[in-house]
């Protein structure tokens, strides 16, 4: 049985989370001090994102499905929604959220951009 597993190993590392990218970026004067992202199994959560500093953490795709993000800056403004979409057997998702801290947030998302 052993010997199945270390067949498989290969292509269980190329299914690997950090493959996929999710990244806050601070482009306003207050700083971000709190924000979840969810995906339906899998919830990143990135905390005091100052102002032009950002956070990259990694995420698995498991099956289809978009994110839910919620937060809130320093200064009271909150930051929520729902963006992008990614599909089953995807791999090299690279998703950035800028934020403003001032109600304004831009979503891209890019495949094979890791």
């Amino acid at each position: 049985m052993g010997w199945l597993l270390l067949a498989l190993s290969p292509l269980l590392v190329s299914c690997s989370s950090s493959d996929n990218q999710f990244t806050v970026a601070n482009v306003g004067g207050s700083a971000v001090s709190q924000l979840t992202v969810a995906l339906p199994w899998q919830t990143l959560t990135f905390k005091q994102v100052n102002p032009g500093d950002s956070e990259t953490q990694y995420f698995e795709i498991r099956r289809d499905a978009h994110f839910e993000y919620s937060g809130r800056c320093e200064n009271g403004v909150p930051i929520d929604g729902s963006d992008g979409y990614v599909t089953n057997g995807l791999s090299g998702v690279s998703v950035r959220l800028e934020i403003a801290c001032d109600g304004q947030a831009s979503f891209t998302q890019e495949v094979g951009a890791t």
